[in-house]
């Protein structure tokens, strides 16, 4: 199992490298328009959480909370794209 709190990512948007984690605070503070409109960042959302542990439910609970959308519209996407 990797080791995911020590993993590093570059941000979407800006391509900073070595984000280390939670990195997605760098993009909520650095690019709030493109994380809050962007619904692809969802995919990588829902995958990080599930890979540190958190149930399906839980995980998009959390997305919603983010981003303020209702349940079954995340879940619909997350479909659509074949994450579920």
């Amino acid at each position: 199992m990797s080791d995911i709190f020590n993993e590093k990512r570059e941000c979407p948007f800006c391509g900073k490298k070595d984000l280390q984690k939670p990195y997605w605070r760098h993009v909520q503070t650095e690019h709030p328009k493109e994380f809050s409109g962007n619904i692809e960042v969802w995919k990588q959302l829902y995958k990080d959480y599930r890979t540190a542990g958190m149930t399906e439910k839980i995980s998009i609970l959390a997305i919603c909370e983010l981003f303020n959308k209702p349940e079954a519209l995340v879940r619909e996407f997350l479909k659509k794209e074949n994450i579920l």
